[in-house]
């Protein structure tokens, strides 16, 4: 069942990547976006060999045009939590720290995966919404920085977020 819901969540993004390159061609934001999207489909599905080369294919892609280097720093400078879809986001924006009223820190592996995850602050009016943050946390993806070509792990990522109790 698994394998079926990948393969056919596969095909909509590929479709939805080849609409966008045929109306606004091959190197387009739209198109770079679908393909990133695919290899957040993958890398979702614990699939990261597949989510490497697809993300290979997106940078392929930016090539040498006009904000490609901000472009790929927008989306592989940091991790990214995932799914990044509008709309589909478990993990509430992070904040500025001094916005925030939590306040943690962590590593994301190559893999995408959370880990050493701890709360920096003490506030105890707010453990029980920080501990569903820090479940969710816990259950999160994310889309890992992309150096040489490669998915590689980000330590010490501290992160505010602003919760309501």
């Amino acid at each position: 069942y698994r394998a079926e819901n990948y393969e056919l969540g596969k095909s909509v993004i590929l479709a939805i990547y080849k609409i966008q390159r045929s109306e606004r061609g091959q190197d387009s934001n739209e198109a770079v976006e679908a393909l990133v999207g695919l290899g957040d489909w993958a890398l979702w599905n614990d699939r990261v060999d597949d989510a490497a080369e697809i993300y290979r294919l997106a940078l392929a892609e930016l090539g040498e045009r006009d904000g490609a280097k901000e472009e790929q720093q927008r989306l592989f400078g940091e991790p990214v939590p995932l799914p990044d879809i509008n709309g589909l986001r478990d993990l509430p924006p992070a904040v500025g720290a001094d916005q925030g009223n939590i306040l943690v820190e962590f590593r994301v592996d190559n893999r995408g995966r959370v880990v050493d995850l701890e709360r920096q602050e003490t506030g105890e009016e707010l453990d029980t919404a920080a501990d569903r943050l820090l479940r969710i946390l816990r259950n999160t993806k994310f889309r890992p920085r992309l150096e040489a070509g490669q998915l590689v792990g980000t330590d010490k990522l501290v992160r505010a977020y602003d919760v309501k109790p």
